[in-house]
């Protein structure tokens, strides 16, 4: 298995807002997947459509700007494809990211939430 990781020109290993791909013999299952979050900026109302590799536990997490968690979810039974809304109106108004771990990807994208 001879996987190299590729980080976006502006990423530096501990900033969220890097998006970490796979490349090499297993990136054509990995890169086909589907990461989007809507409405953005929103109230802390939202929806997050994701798609991507089976037979992981998928790791959501959601993070503020200082690095503390403020919401983790494990999805344990992932079929591929996933749609879910999130009422985090009690997060302060700022900006955020959503990570998705599941197996050898990781995905992030911020969002901000405004009040």
């Amino acid at each position: 298995n001879n996987l190299n990781f590729h980080l976006d020109s502006y990423c530096y290993s501990t900033l969220a807002l890097c998006n970490v791909k796979l490349i090499g013999e297993d990136a054509s299952e990995i890169a086909s997947g589907v990461f989007n979050l809507y409405p953005n900026p929103s109230n802390g109302e939202f929806t997050l459509q994701y798609s991507g590799t089976t037979g992981n536990v998928v790791d959501i997490t959601i993070v503020n700007t200082m690095g503390q968690v403020v919401y983790q979810r494990k999805v344990y039974e992932f079929n591929g494809v996933m749609e879910q809304s999130f009422d985090l109106g009690s997060l302060g108004s700022g900006i955020y990211t959503l990570q998705i771990h599941n197996g050898n990807e990781l995905n992030n994208k911020q969002f901000v939430v405004t009040h």
